[in-house]
Parts: C-alpha cells; structure tokens; sequence
C-alpha cells in the first residue's frame, strides 16, 4: 500500500508539472504562474526533496526552452529560489485547510521576491550598488509580489485539495486481487 501511495503522489507531481510548464505558455498576469505552488505541493508530498526539485527544475527548463532563456545568474536565483520552496514544503505535511499552507506560500513568495529582487539589484546596472539601490530595487518590484502569493496559494491549494480527494479515491480503495 505504502509503494502505491509513493508512486501516486509522484504521478500527481508529474501530471501538476505539465500543468505547470503548459500554463507558463497561456497568457497571465506576471508573476502569476503555478511554479511556487508546484515546488511547495511537491515538497510536501514526495519522499525528498531532491525529487522534488528535479520536477521544479524540468517545469522550469522546458518552459524556458520554448519562453525563452535569459541572464543566467539571473536563472541561477530564479532557480534557487524555487528549489527552496521544496525546501519550506518539505518542512512540513499541511492540510489543503491548514492555515499553515498560507504561511508556508507568503514564505516561498517573500524568499523568491527578496533573492530576485536581490539579483536583479546587484546583477544589472539599474540600481546603484548602495542599501537604497537594494531598497529601490525591492520597492519596485512590490506590484509584483502579490500576483505570486495570490498565484501559490490559488495553485497550491487546488493541487493539495486535488491530491487529497483523488488519493482518498483512487489509492486508499482496497485492490480487488
């Protein structure tokens, strides 16, 4: 029973990752895209987090191919940042209610807004390389920040919530052998 739990939930994360890199092609608001939501449900439900971010990455490399590549230190943040939402998923196992899942989403939105933000400061020429460059640099992007909390917790719960039902009916039923 155990095996066909693992290899449901790695089925859920398979199918929520080509959901992911399909959404990235549809036209949406910036910033409001399934991939932190991805990172956390994968984090929370797979047996590690290496797994995890094998997921995150591939949604994020395919869908780049086609998008379009950009700087890659730039990349390398993005990158890092949403593996360090497997990281707070893996932290702990929360409910699709669990108020805990909105803490853990306004985390992995704040981590991938400062570490972004962050880089595009000391990685571009747009801002001075002073404390009030970083400030000006975190300022402009807060339009941004509330398309990837909203977006995290919108995918991310619909992804528990769906994992959730379809494991209580699909794995939980006993086999008829």
């Amino acid at each position: 029973m155990q095996n066909r739990i693992q290899v449901f939930r790695v089925l859920m994360v398979l199918v929520f990752t080509l959901v992911t890199v399909g959404f990235r092609f549809l036209p949406h608001p910036v910033n409001f895209t399934p991939v932190l939501a991805l990172g956390l449900f994968a984090g929370t439900i797979l047996p590690s987090r290496f797994l995890a971010m094998i997921f995150v990455t591939a949604a994020m490399l395919v869908s780049d191919a086609v998008v379009g590549f950009y700087d890659l230190e730039q990349m390398v943040v993005v990158y890092s940042a949403l593996a360090l939402s497997c990281w707070i998923g893996r932290k702990s196992n929360v409910k699709p209610q669990s108020m805990a899942f909105l803490g853990q989403g306004f985390m992995a939105s704040f981590v991938f807004f400062v570490l972004t933000n962050s880089a595009v400061w000391g990685g571009t020429p747009l801002y001075p390389k002073t404390l009030n460059g970083l400030w000006m640099s975190w300022v402009a992007g807060l339009p941004f920040f509330h398309h990837t909390f909203l977006s995290t917790v919108v995918f991310g719960f619909s992804m528990l919530a769906l994992h959730r039902a379809l494991e209580l009916k699909v794995v939980m039923v006993p086999s008829v052998d």
